[in-house]
């Protein structure tokens, strides 16, 4: 569950953390073509990563590493973390099959 609770909304039992392996597959996902931060040049693909260890379990992130037009709902991967700043990581997502790498 993200963010962590102390207990479980669907069953009541009390939860604890668990690694999780980072694979998945896009949920869904939309390519944002507008500035919205001038640290974050356009275009790019923000989307719902649903990893494999439990249905509904999806985490956000940006695809990387792919061309913003090659994104596909079930295209699978695994999610990765770059470095925001000195105190935070980001997650992102990189697909296992993209036949042309993103420009910049």
């Amino acid at each position: 569950m993200h963010p962590p609770t102390r207990w479980c909304a669907h069953c009541g039992d009390e939860t604890r953390p668990e690694a999780v392996s980072g694979r998945g597959e896009i949920f869904t996902f939309t390519v944002n073509r507008h500035t919205y931060h001038p640290e974050v040049p356009p275009p790019y693909v923000v989307a719902l990563i649903e990893l494999i260890e439990q249905p509904g379990l999806r985490v956000m992130a940006n695809v990387v590493n792919c061309d913003v037009d090659e994104g596909v709902i079930g295209m699978r991967g695994r999610v990765a973390f770059e470095r925001a700043s000195a105190e935070a990581w980001v997650p992102v997502f990189e697909p296992e099959t993209c036949s042309v790498e993103r420009n910049g």
